[in-house]
């Protein structure tokens, strides 16, 4: 009995171990935390990342600026502090916003490390615009200034507590998406987007619906993933003991800035793989999956579709000019176009200099004088396909190459057997 027990209990008792040692669920990355990041697989961006992941392409994020976060730092390309703050550095984030809206965009992916970006090679630059600490805010003057820098992609971060004019910053939107560049803004009560050339994006749901207590966008808006959305976090000194350093993590957030960063990101990969701000937009909006909330415009983005959409457009045909013909009296070489012949005592004039042809050689005689083609010159035609003068015998024509070839191997011949019969002649018997 105990015998036919033991291999029953081994099998078990491998079974345990490797149930044991089985990984988890594997995220789309080989960051520990992506799979947790439902709001990046809602939008099968790592679907896309075979088709691009954003190389080569800038996205300004709008906000509080980017802290030095380890997920983060090697992403950043300089930055501008706008807000008027004490600071006066835009990797200084004394709210934490902007540093959670870059994580979602573009967190270094595949460095063992936190969350994975939606757009994982596109390059971060912070446009500090407010901070808890600005009694005003540098929308305006942060707008203007990626207006002058052209960045690819520019995610526009507006609080509500923005006291701003809001006819001067709409305005300031609207330039900076003339100027080419991919504007994206979550959607703001108090702002009217639907008329502007920009990408206004609501917040949706797991479970697919609107977020509770966010604004919708129209009809030439989208949708993106913005309830409990995982991302880089810091906690600034401003609240902490006095002279202590910033301290980062990661932590969840909701709103329309959250699904913002997802579309910015969705952008960026568009922009990478060669589509303009127009052919992006317009991209996310015909492949999003479409819903019955009227608040979530076009439906919610499928960044994988619209990259798989994506065609580029050819390069234009070149364009042929056809030779003309020589004129009646030029000079011309043996194989130029739509010469055949030279008729026998035909007079030729050259110029002063000899007379160029068709290839601007000079043409003998010298200056001054004139070539007449000697009987037999309709001997001579173009070689048609043989690449060189050919003579005409027997009424076809016949290449002087070969011709030369031909005298050339019975010259040598006949060369080799008039040596061969001395040698035998002068032989000794």
């Amino acid at each position: 009995m105990g015998r036919r027990r033991t291999p029953l209990l081994l099998v078990l008792a491998v079974f345990l171990v490797a149930l044991m040692a089985a990984p988890a669920a594997a995220g789309p990355s080989r960051d520990p935390k992506s799979g947790d990041q439902w709001g990046l697989i809602d939008i099968k961006a790592p679907d896309a990342w075979p088709r691009g992941r954003g190389a080569g392409v800038s996205v300004a994020v709008i906000s509080t600026g980017i802290a030095r976060h380890d997920d983060l730092v090697n992403k950043l390309d300089g930055g501008f502090d706008l807000s008027g703050g004490a600071t006066n550095d835009p990797n200084v984030d004394d709210n934490g916003q902007g540093t959670r809206l870059a994580g979602i965009v573009g967190a270094e992916t595949d460095n063992g490390i936190g969350i994975a970006g939606v757009a994982p090679d596109a390059r971060l630059i912070p446009y500090k615009a407010y901070s808890s600490d600005a009694k005003g805010n540098g929308h305006i003057d942060a707008l203007s200034q990626a207006r002058g820098a052209k960045p690819a992609v520019a995610l526009v971060d507006i609080p509500d507590s923005y006291s701003g004019n809001k006819d001067v910053l709409r305005q300031a939107l609207k330039s900076l998406a003339d100027s080419g560049v991919s504007v994206v803004v979550g959607a703001q009560g108090g702002l009217a987007l639907d008329d502007l050339p920009v990408l206004a994006v609501a917040a949706t749901t797991q479970s697919g619906g609107q977020v509770p207590g966010t604004a919708g966008v129209g009809p030439q808006g989208v949708a993106a993933p913005g309830q409990d959305i995982l991302s880089t976090t810091v906690t600034p000194p401003s609240v902490l003991a006095t002279g202590s350093s910033p301290t980062y993590g990661y932590g969840e957030a909701s709103g329309t800035s959250q699904a913002a960063a997802h579309v910015a990101g969705g952008v960026a990969i568009l922009r990478g793989v060669g589509a303009n701000a127009r052919q992006a937009a317009d991209l996310l909006r015909s492949t999003a999956r479409k819903s019955g909330t009227a608040g979530l415009g076009a439906g919610i983005i499928d960044v994988a579709a619209a990259a798989g959409a994506y065609k580029a457009t050819p390069p234009p045909a070149p364009t042929t000019t056809a030779k003309p013909a020589p004129k009646a009296g030029t000079v011309a070489r043996p194989g130029s176009p739509g010469v055949t012949s030279i008729a026998p005592g035909q007079v030729i004039p050259l110029t002063p200099s000899g007379g160029p042809t068709l290839s601007g050689e000079p043409v003998e005689p010298g200056a001054g004088q004139e070539a007449v083609a000697p009987p037999g010159a309709d001997a001579f035609a173009d070689s048609g396909d043989t690449g060189g003068p050919s003579i005409r015998v027997g009424g076809h024509e016949r290449p002087w190459g070969a011709l030369a070839v031909g005298f050339g191997l019975l010259f040598g011949l006949g060369s080799g057997l008039s040596l061969t019969f001395r040698r035998m002649a002068d032989a000794p018997i």
